[in-house]
């Protein structure tokens, strides 16, 4: 059977599942914070200071879960195609196994052709070589056989 290990791109896509559930929870968690300090601070100076650094750091945050997502996606394509390759990789050990078995085959039976043509000319031979030899015993015979 070919080495071939899809369960390694498995375990990695697992992996970034998890690190993006990871990074889910501190983003729910940023956005719980923003929420509080918007309640606190509904003032100009809270505007502002959200719009500086909270915002670029929200716009960072969907952009790395949009790319983690985009990780995932890769991983889950690939995990697939992995999967698709040992299937095949199979299929093909199997039709190898199948060809060489087929291959073996035909050169028994060539061998036991060519031994029966070799038996057959060798009996042909034998059969010319003594044929006078037949005809001998075969019209002694009738002449037994005639009298009865």
């Amino acid at each position: 059977m070919p080495s071939f290990d899809h369960h390694y791109h498995k375990t990695s896509c697992d992996t970034l599942l998890s690190e993006l559930e990871g990074v889910r929870y501190q983003v729910s968690v940023f956005k719980e914070d923003v929420r509080t300090i918007r309640a606190i601070w509904a003032d100009r100076a809270a505007v502002n200071a959200e719009r500086r650094y909270l915002a670029p750091i929200e716009a960072y945050q969907n952009g790395a879960i949009q790319s983690f997502s985009d990780q995932i996606d890769n991983a889950d394509v690939c995990q697939q195609l992995f999967q698709q390759l040992h299937d095949l990789l199979l299929i093909c050990y199997a039709d190898e196994e199948q060809c060489v078995d087929t291959q073996a085959s035909i050169i028994l039976k060539k061998t036991l052709g060519m031994q029966s043509q070799k038996s057959g000319l060798q009996f042909e031979k034998d059969y010319l070589d003594n044929r006078h030899l037949f005809q001998e015993t075969l019209s002694a015979t009738h002449t037994h056989i005639e009298p009865i």
